[in-house]
């Protein structure tokens, strides 16, 4: 395993350096190649996300190549992705984070700084994308009647994200790179595989991108799944629709035990708007606010 682990750092660091990605100028079709996507995911896959700094380290470098080597809305994805891999990385060693980053984490309240010695993994990444969700649709102030503590904590996280990232695209792009992580690091065999899959399609839906059209590769282009996205995924219907538990996507509802497919006469209730596709080619970079927060 370690050495499958050293086998993908390297290879990673050697893209990264035929993209150029030292020199300012970054090849799309080398940080963008199928192979890189399966470095990526073998590296998150096979490292301990939550210790392991020089994994992270690479996987970010690669990511801020790949925000980079961008010209749509892949680019602030990818620079939100690369700012919360390089976050404990910066905690450990600020000269190995670009100056743009190590001033928006030194911004950050102390308080908030991750621990490098136990920083977040897929885990927290799936809940940090719910969270964004709940926010971007809304939904950060109305938990559900039965909530449970868990889902307490979820939505005043959905608060506290909705306070700092007040726009909806912004808060749409962060739930697609941090579910995105989420389903790089898992590896499929694990039980939380596939409803990460669903809720990284039910998200990339929202931002009104085809599965696989913002991303890292394989675990996007195939995010088709018939499991059901998490409870976490699911908004209450408009007030006084016939259909009390349609989600958003109009095309699935809560039957009781059962999920079935259905079509909602009220679906134009919910908007759902295309990526923005900023003139100015804004990328992410921490602010003082929001680590990850788009600045055009």
């Amino acid at each position: 395993m370690r050495d499958d682990r050293d086998r993908h750092v390297q290879a990673i660091r050697a893209r990264l350096a035929r993209a150029g990605a030292s020199e300012g100028v970054v090849r799309a079709d080398v940080v963008f190649d199928p192979e890189a996507d399966a470095e990526l995911r073998a590296l998150l896959c096979g490292a301990d996300t939550g210790a392991d700094l020089e994994a992270r380290h690479v996987a970010g470098w690669l990511c801020l190549a790949r925000a980079a080597a961008s010209d749509d809305a892949r680019g602030s994805v990818h620079g939100g992705m690369a700012g919360t891999l390089l976050f404990p990385v910066w905690m450990a060693d600020p000269a190995l984070v670009p100056p743009q980053l190590a001033a928006g984490y030194e911004a950050t309240d102390p308080a908030d700084r991750p621990d490098p010695a136990h920083a977040d993994g897929p885990a927290e990444w799936s809940v940090e994308c719910a969270a964004a969700v709940i926010a971007a649709e809304g939904r950060q102030h109305r938990p559900p009647p039965d909530a449970t503590e868990d889902d307490l904590r979820l939505y005043d996280l959905a608060v506290r994200v909705g306070t700092s990232t007040p726009s909806r695209e912004v808060l749409l792009g962060l739930a697609v790179g941090m579910g995105s992580l989420a389903v790089l690091a898992t590896p499929e065999h694990d039980p939380t595989y596939a409803t990460r899959v669903a809720d990284l399609t039910y998200v990339l839906s929202l931002a009104g991108q085809r599965v696989g059209q913002i991303g890292d590769g394989a675990p996007t282009r195939r995010c088709v799944s018939p499991t059901a996205p998490s409870k976490a995924f699911r908004p209450t219907h408009p007030t006084g629709c016939s259909r009390s538990a349609t989600w958003a996507s109009s095309s699935w509802t809560d039957t009781g035990s059962r999920t079935t497919r259905t079509t909602c006469t009220r679906r134009s209730a919910w908007p759902v708007t295309c990526w923005p596709n900023c003139p100015h080619g804004a990328r992410i970079w921490p602010t003082a606010s929001a680590p990850w927060a788009a600045l055009c």
